[in-house]
């Protein structure tokens, strides 16, 4: 499958996708960065980038992409809300496609 297949494929997961709503509250907001639990993190993400709440989902997606750097999904979210919040593409683009290049260049 060709990269932008992938994407596609995870942008239709992430757009198609139903979670029910939490309310998230300052304080869980605040510990974002300490937090370790991937399942908290991932269910903040999801209602934030859900939502269209990107530069909200900035915190989340980081603490993910730290906890986890080679996790694909965790890449393609920090990226997602990157993009939709920063004129500059470069670092967008870095957390959007490291893992793709990563994996397909890796092949050829």
């Amino acid at each position: 499958m060709k990269p932008l297949n992938h994407l596609a494929i995870i942008l239709c997961f992430l757009i198609s996708s139903t979670t029910y709503s939490q309310e998230i509250n300052h304080n869980t907001v605040n510990n974002i960065a300490s937090e370790t639990s991937i399942v908290k993190l991932l269910k903040i993400n999801n209602d934030y980038l859900i939502n269209e709440m990107y530069k909200k989902s900035l915190a989340s997606g980081k603490r993910l992409v730290e906890l986890d750097p080679e996790n694909a999904n965790f890449n393609f979210r920090y990226g997602l809300a990157l993009n939709q919040t920063t004129s500059d593409l470069d670092e967008p683009f870095i957390y959007l496609f490291r893992k793709c290049i990563k994996k397909y260049s890796a092949k050829d």
